[in-house]
């Protein structure tokens, strides 16, 4: 069993951009594939699960940054107020 000492904390940043909530569907689908008992999660919007699915490709979306801006620190909102930590490329 592991402990986390109390003087450690998570700490983090809300992505930037559109926070608009999820697609729901339905609740109580079954998974389509024959004799599969599985029942979906309202935030899967197939038919099936996750064994039965077919394959797919996926699509990162993600804004890009410009490769100036992605080597210079004072750009990355997650590295802003590490006091002490220096920055090498």
């Amino acid at each position: 069993m592991s402990t986390v000492s109390s003087d450690r904390a998570l700490r983090g940043r809300m992505a930037p951009g559109d926070a608009r909530s999820s697609r729901v569907h339905e609740t109580g689908r079954v998974c389509e594939e024959t004799d599969c008992a599985t029942v979906l999660s309202i935030y899967n919007a197939t038919g099936w699960c996750w064994q039965h699915e077919q394959p797919h490709t996926y699509v990162l979306q993600a804004p890009r940054q410009r490769r100036k801006d992605a080597r210079d620190p004072s750009s990355d909102p997650t590295r802003s107020g590490l006091a002490g930590e220096r920055w090498t490329s």
